[in-house]
């Protein structure tokens, strides 16, 4: 059998055919019979300018095959061999710098696939290959994986658990996370965020977030949360700066300038340096429930209950101090004043003692009674300030006036009898001894003399007439003037 078509047509497909077999199936259409097929001796010629339909199935018998234009046969035996193709028991494959096409007519590589591809197994990338677009070799760029059951997406070559290992880190684009980005140690020990070339390494939130934040959680609990339009706290721990080892929940080690408040829940401590005003026209203040208590001004006055302290200490109020023992409770080597009043309580009722102000200096006194011994019709007694016993009160009278140096000349004796009759004293600068003489009048049943002595303390020559206080202490110019 023959056929009128011309035999410059190219041939798409040989095809070796049993006749007999082909005739009796009836595969083809007779008006494709004479129009695209032309058959030689069971062999049929389709040319490439017209289709060949079969509408059932093609049934090679033994030894017979597909021919293809590459010179590639499809056998019913072997499989596809020869040609681009090339086949094993459980493989077929085209041969190197054949290119197979999927949706196209002109593939680019050696498989290239036009339309969505769905995978139903595993999809392996060999070793030093990759997934990505054509233009940027094999970094994954402008793609999407896409969770099409909107399950758990896994990169992980172990099979181990949720995660993805960048040996060579992220050197351009952006790595984002809707849910939670995990550092492992399984792959890595080295568990970092590293800065750029430039340095600043920048954590960046979308404008339309609910809270512009940067969190570090344990288990579900948030243990530092930074937060640039909310609350930033750290919770657990203590925060150090400028040190690496805090002892306190905020250890700083460097200077704080503060323009607002500083609050505390009980105490501030200052373990070494001082607390200050970094501007030189504003003072240190202290208070209470935003109310002023203290100040210190930048003259270097305090000011406890007014603002504007003229002295190295000022106080509006009552000053109360008691150290609880015999210690002084105030410590000053001069204190201005103008009533001293050792308060006493008795019945519930409190009554005052004012000191005497003595004028000319400053002056110590020693008082006492002497009990006189008669030498004929004259009593008398010694008052030795050279031999008094350590720490009786003659004693501490002769070192508060430097009796050694300014000797008893200068002190003035006054005496109180209780008889009728002469009472006198004399004074031996060279013993240091005042003698006191008495002759009564009469011989009462008991004889006593009350003495008090007063001299110059040994600083006086310090303490004139003159005060250097800036405190006017009482004007009697305005008093005389009323």
């Amino acid at each position: 059998m023959h056929c009128f078509a011309c035999t410059f047509l190219t041939p798409f497909a040989i095809i070796n055919i049993d006749m007999k077999h082909f005739l009796r199936k009836k595969l083809f259409s007779v008006a494709l019979l004479f129009v695209s097929v032309v058959i030689f001796g069971g062999v049929a010629v389709v040319y490439g300018q017209n289709n060949l339909t079969i509408d059932k199935d093609i049934i090679l018998s033994p030894g017979r095959s597909i021919k293809f234009p590459d010179s590639s046969t499809l056998n019913s035996a072997t499989g596809l061999t020869g040609g681009a193709w090339t086949t094993t028991s459980t493989k077929i494959y085209p041969q190197a710098a054949s290119y197979v096409g999927i949706g196209t007519t002109n593939p680019t590589s050696p498989l290239y696939v036009v339309g969505t591809t769905t995978i139903a197994g595993i999809l392996q990338v060999g070793a030093g290959g990759g997934l990505g677009e054509a233009a940027t070799s094999t970094i994954i760029y402008r793609s999407q994986f896409v969770d099409s059951d909107n399950t758990n997406f896994y990169l992980d070559p172990s099979n181990t658990g949720t995660s993805a290992v960048f040996a060579g880190g992220i050197v351009t684009g952006e790595l984002r996370a809707t849910s939670a980005l995990r550092f492992n140690a399984t792959y890595y020990s080295d568990k970092k965020l590293y800065s750029p070339a430039d340095g600043a390494l920048e954590w960046y939130t979308n404008n339309s977030a609910g809270a512009h934040a940067f969190r570090i959680s344990n288990q579900g609990t948030v243990l530092v949360n930074i937060d640039s339009s909310g609350n930033t706290y750290f919770n657990g721990g203590n925060v150090g700066i400028g040190t690496a080892s805090p002892t306190q929940k905020l250890e700083v080690t460097g200077n704080i300038i503060n323009s607002g408040s500083i609050q505390a829940g009980t105490q501030i401590y200052l373990s070494t340096g001082m607390m200050s005003s970094n501007s030189g026209s504003n003072p240190l203040r202290f208070g209470i429930n935003d109310s002023e208590k203290m100040r210190i001004g930048t003259d270097g006055n305090v000011g406890i209950g007014l603002v504007n302290p003229t002295y190295k200490l000022q106080v509006a109020g009552v000053i109360y101090a008691d150290e609880g023992t015999s210690a002084a409770d105030i410590v000053a080597s001069k204190i201005d004043g103008i009533t001293f009043d050792p308060v006493y309580t008795i019945e519930g009722n409190r009554y005052a003692t004012y000191n005497p102000g003595m004028v000319g200096g400053v002056k110590e006194e020693f008082s006492g009674i002497a009990n006189l011994n008669k030498n004929g019709s004259v009593y008398s007694y010694v008052i030795d300030l050279n031999s008094e016993e350590k720490g009786s009160d003659a004693w501490l009278f002769a070192h508060t006036i430097d009796v050694e140096k300014n000797g008893i000349k200068g002190i003035a004796v006054l005496l109180t009898p209780n008889f009728d009759g002469k009472a006198w004293y004399e004074k031996n600068e060279q013993t240091k001894q005042i003698t006191l003489f008495a002759i009564p009048s009469s011989n009462p049943s008991s004889l006593e003399l009350s003495y008090r002595l007063t001299a110059s303390r040994f600083d006086s020559k310090d303490w004139t007439n003159y005060s250097q206080s800036e405190w006017e202490g009482l004007n009697l110019d305005t008093y005389y003037k009323k």
